[in-house]
């Protein structure tokens, strides 16, 4: 089985109790292994007055992509989520003010902070974890020309997503104006094109979209 975002074998990860709102606090051993070690350093338990979420599967990856409850409108594109790999956590309570305050421990632990916007959001690095023992380091993950197969279909698949989503605005935005041609609304990545620009370059989207598919599938 491939290895893929947000769809991690359950054999990968380790639990540590439940975050916030009662699901279980999951990450790949080396993270788990680090997180205990904080956890006994700050004296702070590992659980739902500190964490807020852990690993997220593509499930509410996508939740959080087409409607985000709780990101505010910052959540990754499904499939591109630290959460996804079981590298991500989200701080909260007394554990979040600690690492703000002791960042360079954080670090040293692996952990760091990659969205400006996200205080309360982690990544662990286990190159750059110092405090790491062999016995905790995640085992690599190699790729299988099985997988680069399921990953490209993958990839297929979700442009075309795009390409459809992109045919359904058009027709959602003639909708809400009326307009006579769905052509004369054009996507805001595409501003400056005519109607018949638009058009055009959507026919040739299609076509791209359609040779990819059977390059990457057959």
């Amino acid at each position: 089985m491939p290895i893929l975002n947000g769809k991690l074998p359950a054999d990968l990860l380790v639990t540590l109790g439940t975050d916030a709102w009662g699901r279980p606090v999951r990450l790949t051993r080396a993270a788990g292994a680090s997180l205990t070690r904080l956890s006994l350093l700050t004296h702070l338990p590992v659980g739902p007055t500190t964490i807020a979420d852990s690993y997220r599967d593509y499930a509410r990856q996508e939740r959080y992509w087409d409607d985000p409850p709780n990101a505010g409108g910052l959540a990754a594109r499904p499939g591109t989520s630290d959460h996804g790999w079981a590298l991500a956590l989200d701080l909260r309570g007394d554990l979040l003010a600690w690492a703000t305050a002791d960042e360079p421990t954080m670090n040293a632990h692996g952990w760091f902070r990659t969205i400006a916007a996200e205080l309360w959001h982690w990544v662990y690095d286990q190159t750059r974890d110092q405090h790491q023992t062999p016995e905790s380091k995640d085992k690599p993950m190699p790729l299988t020309t099985a997988d680069l197969y399921q990953i490209r279909v993958v990839i297929a698949d979700e442009v075309a997503k795009l390409l459809r989503n992109a045919e359904f605005r058009l027709a959602r935005n003639q909708r809400k104006t009326d307009t006579p041609d769905p052509w004369t609304v054009v996507l805001p990545a595409k501003d400056g094109l005519g109607p018949a620009q638009a058009r055009d370059w959507l026919i040739d989207a299609r076509v791209d979209v359609a040779r990819l598919v059977e390059q990457v599938t057959r």
